[in-house]
């Protein structure tokens, strides 16, 4: 059996939370929810099938924390647990001693209230709310019409309670320098479309980071003072009717301090389709608004000690004597043996002699033209390209007894729970390609494509 990874849990409403994984195996699964933290149930029945991997849990009780985990072998096994605090009412006023301006007898007296108490705060005077088991509760009841919240822990609940009108207030969440926090959970109304924790971990770096309620990210410890327009405005400009707009402070996407970046396009016929190449991802793969990220396995800042993954592979010992052999670009091998390598959790490689099970036809050809016809000597600067059925292909410079590693691009996940629990993944940072492209594709088959870079 696998089990599922990558494990996390929000609530975007008061009795509604939403629990997304990955899964490499081909069994059903089953949910299992506790409200205490001990003592789990299974509360998907039917079994969910082997594809899915989300779940939307309803009908619980606002305010309240639920623990998930998930089991693909009827509860003999389980992934990770993670929790999550329900959101409040947002028509709740959860202040017991509120100013004095009377009590509300309806909705309309609620917001007529708060709108006066919204002309009256001192806009320099956020009020400050702390986290607590992940959850943020922003209460205009007390009078206020600014928050600041410092993440001191990763936060998948986000309450809103009492505000005129009824909506997001003005929001600032403060990553300390130094730390990488997780800010998802936001209530329906305030426009995220959710899983934030995994699609856009935010990282403080040096000096610290703040996010607005907007879902803006900029450098710097705390309020900022000129923010300047909010908006992320998308005109399409020029002979090209789809424009591409990054809506992120700083656009430069980097692995270790600006991991995910967020692009608008407009312009064009609706749906629009994204694609990358590189090592980033975009999330979600349709829509006009997307987050273009580094992967899960760049997202990891405590890798444990031991082997991750493992490859298959085969190495070569190329060389043809100064001489194109039959075949007019073929090349033979001085000789070949199968091996594999092992990717450990802190990115390091540890490669052979294992056995591998890379095994297949194989084929080595000149890739520049260099060896012009069997039997005649090849030309200066040679390269051969080798290809394995099924481990891949390279290129490289060749030379007599040149050795060269071709292995599979499937990587074995050989993880325990107790590494994946610890957050052991083999690539870091330093690995990361920032070299890539992010293309548009709308309806018409019109694309525009942007270039990404460090």
């Amino acid at each position: 059996m696998a089990l599922a990874t990558s494990v996390r849990v929000e609530s975007n409403a008061p009795t509604t939370t939403i629990l997304r994984w990955a899964y490499a195996g081909a069994a059903t699964l089953g949910v299992y929810r506790s409200a205490d933290g001990s003592s789990y149930s299974l509360i998907t029945s039917p079994l969910l099938a082997t594809d899915v991997r989300e779940y939307t849990d309803t009908e619980l009780s606002p305010q309240t924390r639920y623990w998930y985990k998930i089991s693909d072998d009827a509860g003999s096994t389980f992934s990770a647990v993670v929790s999550v605090v329900t959101q409040i009412d947002p028509l709740r006023i959860v202040n017991k001693t509120p100013l004095s301006l009377g009590d509300a007898t309806d909705l309309e007296d609620l917001k007529a209230q708060l709108t006066t108490r919204e002309q009256n705060q001192t806009p320099l005077d956020p009020c400050i709310v702390c986290p607590d088991n992940g959850s943020l509760v922003f209460d205009c009841s007390f009078g206020c019409i600014k928050f600041e919240a410092v993440a001191s822990e990763d936060i998948n609940s986000i309450s809103i309670i009492g505000c005129p009108p009824l909506a997001c207030p003005d929001i600032h969440i403060i990553i300390p320098p130094e730390t990488t926090r997780e800010i998802c959970g936001w209530p329906i109304a305030c426009g995220h479309e959710g899983d934030e924790c995994f699609d856009a971990p935010i990282k403080g770096g040096e000096d610290g980071r703040t996010l607005d309620q907007l879902g803006y990210v900029y450098n710097g410890y705390g309020r900022r003072g000129n923010r300047g327009p909010r908006s992320c405005p998308c005109n399409p400009t020029g002979e090209n009717p789809l424009t591409l707009v990054c809506c992120s402070e700083d656009c430069t996407i980097d692995c270790e301090d600006n991991p995910s970046i967020s692009l608008k396009v407009c312009g064009g016929v609706a749906p629009y389709t994204w694609e990358t190449t590189g090592d980033v991802e975009v999330v979600p793969t349709q829509g006009s608004s997307v987050v273009v990220r580094f992967p899960e396995e760049y997202r990891n800042d405590d890798p444990t000690s031991g082997a991750a993954y493992e490859q298959a592979g085969v190495r070569y010992t190329v060389g043809n004597g100064g001489a194109c052999a039959a075949g007019g670009g073929d090349f033979a091998t001085v000789g070949s043996s199968e091996r594999k390598r092992l990717l450990m959790c802190d990115g390091s490689v540890v490669d052979g002699p294992f056995w591998g099970t890379c095994s297949g036809s194989r084929t080595f050809s000149s890739t520049n033209g260099n060896c012009p016809s069997n039997g005649q000597p090849y030309l200066a600067g040679l390269q051969v390209q080798i290809a394995t059925s099924n481990c891949g292909t390279e290129t490289h410079a060749v030379g007599v007894g040149v050795n060269v590693d071709v292995f599979n691009s499937t990587k074995l996940d050989i993880r325990s729970q107790s590494q994946i629990d610890a957050g052991c993944n083999p690539l870091p940072c330093n690995e990361a390609d920032t070299a890539a492209t992010v293309t548009v594709t709308d309806a018409a088959g019109i694309s525009t494509t942007l270039v990404l870079g460090t």
